[in-house]
């Protein structure tokens, strides 16, 4: 499942990565498949833009919750 996701956003492409989403979509169906290609989209957009600003992570738990 992740393969097909980032074969999608990773260039350039290679025989064994062009294979991928074509087998994703037979496992996972249409409407499955198009909602992971998106998500991967979204956030492969988010970190492009995240990543260059700089911005404060804010540290946190075991548990993921922001530390205050």
């Amino acid at each position: 499942m992740v393969a097909g996701t980032e074969a999608g956003t990773s260039l350039p492409t290679t025989e064994d990565s062009d294979a991928d989403p074509p087998g994703a979509h037979s496992v996972r169906g249409e409407e499955l498949f198009v909602a992971a290609e998106w998500a991967a989209v979204t956030l492969n957009v988010f970190d492009r833009i995240s990543i260059p600003s700089r911005h404060p992570v804010p540290p946190r738990d075991a548990e993921g919750k922001i530390v205050p």
